[in-house]
């Protein structure tokens, strides 16, 4: 068994265990006070466990359950508030660990030197083959598209098909996905120098056509005779006509699909 695995076991029993003690002592202070009912003891009992309560109680100096002053020294709830924050923490990360499924970074030979793919998931697949600077920037831009892919394994098919089509659909997302993997990975690399070639990474490698972000980036289309116009909204004065003011609207015959500039 990974450790990974044990200790996401052991958590997972410490809580537990952590959650039966509240509910007794959360139980007996209800039958002492007269105020909370079953679920208030659960709640509470959770909160215990998980680190809520004590942060509650720390900042009112109240029970969360019955609401109880707990007449406490200053330092006594500043114990309180920072023992239940590393708690939710804890908690939080033993959560996120237990949902989120692994990743891979698999070395493929057979893929051309500096080459390299990203499934939807997050897995990354990337060339053995070429220089270290070539394996080294294929492996940071996969990382990008690794981050964005889903984890958590709650309706993952879905978000991972979700984020595919609109990666797929988008030009500006596509652009600016690749753009953003490029220009890591060139800066990782090469340092500052990297970043113009990131920029230009996703038109001169075929991904997008500044056509199609130009055209994606309109609000609308007009035909008019015969020619096809992309309604775009100013947001800056127009220095050619003192009538425009600080915003509007223009009209600009689309740009032709095909190639890059």
């Amino acid at each position: 068994m990974a450790a990974g695995t044990v200790a996401l076991a052991i958590g997972a029993a410490l809580l537990a265990g952590s959650f039966v003690n509240s509910r007794f002592s959360r139980r007996s202070e209800a039958k002492a006070t007269g105020k909370g009912g079953l679920f208030g003891i659960i709640g509470a009992a959770l909160g215990d466990a998980t680190g809520v309560s004590g942060i509650y109680e720390a900042a009112t100096d109240e029970s969360v359950l019955s609401g109880t002053p707990l007449n406490r020294s200053e330092e006594e709830r500043w114990e309180g508030g920072v023992g239940g924050g590393i708690q939710m923490v804890a908690t939080v990360f033993g959560v996120r660990t237990a949902f989120k499924g692994k990743t891979t970074v698999t070395q493929d030979p057979p893929l051309p030197a500096g080459e390299g793919f990203t499934d939807p998931f997050g897995n990354i697949t990337v060339s053995s083959k070429g220089s270290a600077a070539d394996r080294a920037l294929v492996r940071y831009h996969e990382e990008v598209h690794s981050f964005f892919s889903p984890k958590f394994r709650p309706l993952r098919n879905l978000r991972a098909s979700i984020r595919m089509n609109g990666y797929q659909r988008s030009a500006l997302l596509q652009y600016v996905e690749e753009a953003l993997a490029e220009t890591r990975a060139q800066m990782k690399v090469n340092g500052l120098k990297g970043i113009p070639e990131g920029v230009r990474f996703p038109i001169a490698n075929g991904y997008v056509t500044l056509s199609q972000m130009v055209t994606e980036a309109a609000i609308g289309t007009v035909i008019y005779g015969g020619i096809v116009y992309g309604v775009y909204v100013l947001t800056e004065d127009d220095s050619d006509s003192s009538a425009a003011g600080s915003g509007g609207v223009r009209l600009t015959p689309a740009p032709a699909g095909g190639g890059s500039p």
